[in-house]
Formats: C-alpha cells, sequence, structure tokens
C-alpha cells in the first residue's frame, strides 16, 4: 500500500503486525535497544537454549496464558530451521525497522 496507493483497496487488515516501531529513538519512547542487544547475544552464545528459554516470553505463559509443551517444542523446531544470521537479522529488522512513514500513508479502514 504505501507503494502502490490505495486508490484499488476498501480496507485494510494488519496480521500479525510488529508494532510501528519497536526500538526507543529520540522521537519515540520505545524499547531501549540494549534489550534487543541482549537477545542477538543470548542468539549467539547458545541460540537454542535460548530460543526455549524465550517461548515462555513469546507465548506469555509467564503472564497466565495456558500453551501445551507440544507448542513449545514445535516453536523451537521451526526456529532452530532458520539460520543463526537469519535469526539474528529477524531481531535487527522487527525492532529497528521504522514503519511510522508507511502507516501514515493507510487512508482507509484499517483492522
Amino acid at each position: 500500500m504505501a507503494r502502490h496507493g490505495t486508490s484499488r483497496v476498501a480496507k485494510f487488515v494488519l496480521l500479525s503486525a510488529v508494532t510501528p516501531l519497536f526500538v526507543k529513538t529520540a522521537d519515540h519512547d520505545g524499547v531501549d535497544k540494549s534489550v534487543f542487544d541482549g537477545i542477538k547475544a543470548g542468539l549467539v552464545k547458545d541460540r537454542p537454549q535460548f530460543l526455549d528459554d524465550f517461548s515462555p516470553l513469546f507465548y506469555g505463559t509467564n503472564h497466565g496464558m495456558k500453551v501445551s509443551q507440544g507448542i513449545f517444542k514445535q516453536t523451537l523446531q521451526v526456529a532452530l530451521q532458520a539460520s543463526i544470521k537469519a535469526t539474528i537479522d529477524c531481531v535487527t529488522a522487527f525492532s529497528e525497522t521504522d514503519f511510522r512513514p508507511d502507516m501514515a500513508k493507510i487512508d482507509v479502514p484499517t483492522l
């Protein structure tokens, strides 16, 4: 939409979207970059264990959500199929990419 406009779009849905900007910047009160640097360091040190330890945070089981051990195992299996470089690049992409300019171009009803 940001590239091609919305002249042929009636409605828009964001699915599995990340926040428009995650990391703290001079003009955005986000998460300190050190948090994401810590995630990257954990991945470099022991990626399988880091990912296994991260799953409860990701799914919110540390806040009462119920998730089966099968889901945790499947998540780890899928995550370990990515390369270490791709995994670290993913952290950089979702934490540091600023989607605010793209979001400002949406001019149709959005869910």
